[in-house]
């Protein structure tokens, strides 16, 4: 089976030993062969990657706005040279519709991924009005000309079945695969002292962290928001694992509004997040929206009691008042429910104990048979 795969980002050629890369890499594999054409800007002088079943076009645009001509006249070339079973893009934007002029002229079945929660979703829209109006249209347009779907929560294909009349049986939901194994490995006594004392953690305080990258989605002001709440009466360990630098003045911002001092990681390999994860007491979310969680999973699987906002993603991860909670409500009600937590150690120990045992649901081969089902069922309409 050949797939014809079209994608917004490039960071999978910067990363060529990464995750994502070997993840496509036993994609393409387990189908046949992906021809896989990315997005990717002139200066980044990336050039076509070609490994045994996997090969990668950069489509080299000079602005984003030529994207659409420049993958159109890439695939073009591969479909003279090579028989396509299916297309499927990455997003129900600028790439589906990529894959619907394609399955116009070539008549090749389309499958559509979504990876976040876009529909019906205004705090998405208020990020930038303008553009993610027209990409709203853009979606309700695009999604009901696809043969398949695949979606990575719940709410998310039942918005598909209620707001676009697209029927159930073609809509599958697969989160992105998740390595619950390495996950659930428990560091060593020696490793989470180390990382205790590389970041001067104070041991008789409650630990709470977050991971992630900065940007509206994550809402840091709602989060600096909870963890100033939650001090008024217990002083924490605040650890923050992302990119500080580029933000250093933002950050500033929220310490000096807040009065609140975390404590930043930077950026960390996946062994020493997981250390991190294991010296937290709660992990702590506040993105406005989500499409699957996927750091409120790896949190869990290491057997971390969650506290987060109510996203659609959420509910598909997390039994909630069972292995964390999932909170409707502004910050001073987020801050209640991880106080709860922090001085109830029974219910913290049984909430790491259920955690950890009910994320056997998103072993990695499960999803990501789920992936490929969904991709060769399409072929099958």
């Amino acid at each position: 089976m050949n797939v014809l795969m079209i994608s917004l980002g490039d960071s999978i050629l910067s990363h060529m030993g990464g995750e994502a890369y070997a993840r496509h890499q036993a994609y393409a594999k387990a189908l046949g062969s992906i021809d896989m054409i990315v997005f990717s800007p002139l200066k980044h002088k990336f050039t076509n990657k070609h490994d045994e079943n996997l090969s990668i076009y950069p489509t080299r645009s000079l602005h984003m706005l030529t994207f659409v001509y420049d993958a159109l006249k890439i695939a073009r070339r591969i479909v003279q040279h090579k028989k396509i079973d299916v297309i499927t893009t990455q997003d129900p934007f600028g790439t589906a519709l990529i894959g619907y002029f394609l399955k116009k002229k070539y008549g090749i079945p389309l499958h559509i991924q979504n990876h976040s929660s876009f529909l019906k979703n205004p705090l998405w829209i208020q990020e930038k009005p303008l553009l993610f109006t027209l990409f709203h249209w853009i979606l309700h347009w695009v999604l009901p000309k696809a043969d398949r779907l695949r979606v990575v929560n719940k709410m998310e294909k039942q918005k598909y079945c209620d707001i676009l009349k697209i029927l159930p049986e073609k809509i599958d939901v697969a989160p992105v695969p998740l390595h619950v194994d390495f996950w659930k490995k428990t560091p060593s006594l020696n490793e989470l002292q180390c990382f205790q004392n590389e970041y001067t953690m104070d041991i008789n305080k409650p630990t709470l962290s977050w991971v992630g990258r900065v940007a509206d989605v994550k809402n840091l002001d709602y989060l600096f928001g909870v963890i100033a709440h939650i001090e008024t009466t217990t002083p924490v360990n605040f650890l923050l694992a992302c990119e500080k630098e580029p933000y250093h003045v933002y950050f500033k911002m929220l310490e000096k509004k807040y009065h609140v001092q975390p404590i930043y990681l930077g950026f960390l390999e996946h062994t020493k997040l997981r250390t991190m994860y294991y010296v937290s007491d709660v992990y702590v979310h506040t993105s406005n929206y989500e499409g699957f969680g996927r750091v409120i999973a790896d949190a869990q699987a290491c057997g971390v009691p969650v506290v987060t906002r109510n996203t659609d993603g959420a509910h598909d991860i997390i039994e909630n008042e069972n292995s964390g909670f999932i909170v409707h409500g502004d910050e001073k009600m987020f801050a209640e429910s991880v106080l709860k937590l922090v001085h109830d150690k029974q219910k913290m120990d049984e909430m790491r104990s259920y955690a950890k045992e009910m994320m056997h649901k998103f072993d990695y081969e499960k999803m990501f048979d789920a992936t490929i089902d969904s991709i060769r069922k399409t072929y099958c309409v």
